[in-house]
């Protein structure tokens, strides 16, 4: 009885590290960053796509909730794209994985850009929510007006940046528009993580100066 409660014993020892060596093993990070463009004009409209600071346009803060430290322990879900957003979350996610925290951490950011000759934007209003149509790229977007990731519409007017809050047709001639979708999923287990997606339009004229921008932020936690 002893020698088959050690084979027992010693068989459920292996069993549990075969387990912990499992779940370190299955542990996946990524990040996958992907630009789209056909000529270099476009790969600057890229360039000046990420450099906008919304929170001097804005005045909104990239982070929610706000905060003044911000830790790559947190959860931390952003609001607009930039180049801070990029590269805050890409820091994160080799954080995480040198300190071999959260089981799966993915971070998917594709922007594309296009030069177009005519296009539309059109915006309508319902309660708490704007639903944007840009025709250039076949682009649909729904901006939620209230809560921590509500999202936002400016337009600027001869340097003067100005909310959208209601139906709104706008024409438009010889602009660059760039649309970017950011996602990041931080996986603890069946129950524990959480993620966001943004979804962004911004449309420049043909001397890369702002003119518009639409972004659209979500997010949960498990």
């Amino acid at each position: 009885m002893r020698k088959i409660s050690l084979v027992l014993l010693i068989e459920t020892a292996i069993f549990v590290l075969g387990l912990i060596i499992l779940a370190f093993a299955i542990r996946r990070y990524y990040v996958y960053v992907n630009y789209i463009y056909d000529t270099q004009d476009e790969y600057r409209a890229i360039k000046v796509f990420e450099s906008l600071n919304y929170f001097e346009l804005t005045g909104i803060p990239l982070f929610a909730p706000p905060r003044t430290n911000v830790s790559y322990d947190d959860y931390v879900y952003a609001r607009y794209i930039n180049r801070q957003t990029v590269d805050f979350y890409t820091e994160k996610v080799s954080y995480l994985k040198r300190k071999l925290k959260a089981r799966h951490v993915t971070l998917n950011y594709t922007v594309t850009a296009k030069f177009i000759n005519m296009a539309m934007v059109n915006i309508s209003a319902e309660a708490g929510e704007l639903h944007v149509c840009f025709t250039g790229m076949g682009t649909k977007l729904t901006i939620h007006r209230e809560g921590e990731l509500s999202g936002f519409i400016i337009i600027n007017k001869s340097g003067v940046i100005e909310n959208i809050e209601n139906t709104t047709i706008i024409a438009l001639r010889n602009t660059y528009a760039i649309y970017g979708i950011l996602s990041y999923e931080e996986i603890y287990g069946p129950l524990a993580g959480y993620g966001f997606t943004i979804k962004q339009l911004v449309i420049l004229d043909k001397d890369f100066s702002l003119i518009f921008v639409a972004c659209q932020p979500t997010g949960y936690v498990i």
